[in-house]
């Protein structure tokens, strides 16, 4: 009899022991596989809105087309600007949506001029590609109209600042720009009654 009870402890202890490597398994799968976001599949490196944006080869991002009223995010922009297997009627529809959408990117100084009265900021966003030690890379171009509340903080930007630029997305052709662009400490227009 003791025999028997043995042999049962023992197919009991194998069936144990069985269960817990297919849940250690299940449950190390879980932990190690890629959390998909409902609204975007970004796999990058680092996304710091402070730094260049970077991606891996052959893992390039792939957003949602987006709907009228949805914001557009710098990663969603560069990965317009950068998709070679984009086709023309994708291209048109994006500019289309995101025309005269609202955006609030931080970018990178180029330049800033007083052009006959307008204030026109020069600014980019840097982008990588990485495949192991390998990486190219360059900068999506987005110019911005600012009003005259803007000046006295555009006077202290330098080439290579980062900053926050608010306002309105608009493309022209292959130009993007960001019409009446704000930056953070812009006093409040003058309200005219």
């Amino acid at each position: 009899m003791a025999k028997g009870n043995s042999s049962g402890c023992l197919g009991v202890a194998i069936v144990l022991i069985i269960v817990l490597a297919v849940i250690g398994v299940a449950g190390l799968f879980y932990l190690f596989t890629p959390k998909r976001s409902s609204h975007a599949i970004f796999p990058t490196i680092k996304a710091e809105e402070s730094t260049t944006l970077v991606f891996q080869e052959g893992a390039m991002p792939r957003f949602p087309f987006p709907q009228p009223g949805d914001t557009i995010s710098r990663e969603q922009f560069v990965a317009f600007k950068i998709d070679e297997d984009s086709t023309e009627l994708s291209r048109e529809s994006f500019r289309k949506v995101a025309n005269r959408t609202k955006v609030r990117w931080n970018l990178q100084t180029r330049n800033v001029a007083d052009r006959s009265g307008v204030l026109l900021g020069q600014f980019e966003l840097p982008w990588e590609i990485r495949n192991g030690s390998s990486i190219k890379g360059s900068s999506a171009q987005v110019s911005a109209e600012f009003t005259d509340e803007s000046r006295a903080n555009l006077l202290k930007l330098r080439r290579g600042d980062w900053v926050v630029v608010a306002g309105e997305l608009s493309f022209d052709g292959n130009s993007v720009s960001i019409k009446n662009a704000r930056l953070p400490d812009d006093p409040l227009p003058a309200e005219s009654e």
